[in-house]
């Protein structure tokens, strides 16, 4: 697996910080933090870009310490498994304010670009011998495939992100 931070961060800067300020007016309240703070998360199926508030970096923090998945019960990649969405060669895929208990919230197929926004997630973890509830205040998730690859990834990623900026600027036109 290659480091796709470099086309991550140039995405993130060209798409989300160096936009003009009529432009940011439309972004949910975590892009327009002083200090905008995210992770990436990534394994051989796919790849999440998350956009962290306060109490998620403590949160994230915390997990990834313990070698735990920083999204427990958020994504699937096995079809046996319960889960709210099914996507699989999907794309621009826009979710927000859903709350999702005892599931998984994506069984995530390959060739897929999702926006998660205002995301909640309930699910019981082994690993700490009770529920836990976390949100997400915006994420972008994006499975690799036959169309998808490393080398075209980012453009993928500019996709999406301008497919949700399409989608804040229709909502705040409304």
């Amino acid at each position: 697996m290659s480091d796709l931070t470099p086309e991550i961060k140039k995405v993130v800067e060209e798409k989300l910080i160096d936009t003009p300020p009529d432009v940011k007016d439309l972004f949910p309240t975590v892009l327009k933090q002083k200090n905008l703070s995210w992770i990436t998360f990534r394994d051989e199926n796919y790849i999440i870009l998350s956009f962290l508030e306060g109490i998620e970096k403590d949160r994230i923090k915390r997990f990834t310490s313990n070698n735990y998945h920083p999204f427990p019960g958020l994504v699937v990649t096995e079809k046996t498994e319960q889960s709210a969405f099914h996507f699989e060669n999907s794309f621009n895929i826009y979710l927000k304010g859903n709350k999702v208990r005892n599931a998984y919230s994506l069984s995530l197929g390959p060739d897929s670009t999702i926006t998660l926004e205002d995301h909640h997630q309930t699910i019981k973890v082994k690993e700490f011998g009770n529920e836990i509830d976390y949100k997400i205040s915006l994420a972008f998730i994006i499975s690799f495939g036959e169309e998808i690859k490393e080398y075209n990834f980012s453009q993928y990623l500019k996709e999406i992100v301008s497919y949700s900026i399409n989608q804040w600027r229709e909502s705040y036109d409304h």
